[in-house]
């Protein structure tokens, strides 16, 4: 974790329900203050907010599945 909430940032190296490779394959990109972020892809986003079965990850899971 760097920095605190509300600007908090976490970086995570491992996932459930996504390898890295596939998940690597399939991001996108933010640009914040000119550099290029990589970031999951809304798919693959999706799958691994239902392999943790956490009840925040489900609600997260309904509304992005509506957007």
């Amino acid at each position: 974790q760097m920095g605190v909430e509300p600007g908090r940032i976490d970086i995570i190296n491992k996932i459930s329900g996504v390898d890295f490779e596939e998940a690597s394959l399939n991001r996108g990109f933010v640009e914040i203050v000119g550099i290029a972020i990589p970031v999951i892809g809304k798919e693959l986003l999706i799958r691994n907010k239902k392999a943790t079965d956490r009840p925040k990850d489900k609600s997260d899971v309904e509304w992005l599945e509506n957007e």
